[in-house]
């Protein structure tokens, strides 16, 4: 298969990305709604629903807008992979903390989704959640370091 005809292949099974792919592919956290790809030697993510992509794409700007001072990034610059990864996983643990009120047990994988889904129902709306918690969980999450071979 050339590039090109990869490429587009590439394209057209990941039509609508999601949005916690990086974060999905740790395992740590899952979603209802992600449909796994595998295309010659790269897999991806994608989301079954434009609402819940529209959803979770709300939900990481917010994420974004509230958690740039705890990752030490006050200025306009991007955010590297690591702190990304912060972002993303410890703003759901931070989420499934207020709406559940209770971290993850041992074994278990938040549904990003329904977290997101029980979010709207229980506030009316994403930036009505309190974002103290989350920016805690956001805070203290550290991404495990590769093991030197």
């Amino acid at each position: 298969m050339d590039e090109d005809a990869y490429r587009s292949q590439f394209r057209a099974l990941h039509e609508r990305r999601c949005v916690f792919q990086r974060a999905l592919f740790t395992r740590l956290i899952g979603c209802g709604r992600a449909r796994w790809f595998h295309l010659a030697d790269r897999v991806g993510v994608s989301c079954t629903s434009a609402e819940a992509q529209a959803r979770c794409q709300r939900w990481m700007e917010l994420l974004s807008e509230k958690s740039r001072f705890a990752l030490h990034r006050t200025g306009g610059e991007p955010l590297k992979h690591y702190d990304l990864l912060r972002m993303e996983i410890g703003g759901i643990l931070g989420l499934q903390r207020v709406v559940l009120g209770r971290e993850p047990e041992r074994g278990e994988t938040p549904d990003v989704h329904r977290l997101i889904d029980q979010a709207m129902d229980t506030f009316g709306a994403l930036d009505r959640v309190p974002f103290g918690p989350v920016v805690q969980s956001i805070s203290a999450y550290r991404v495990r370091r590769r093991r030197k071979r």
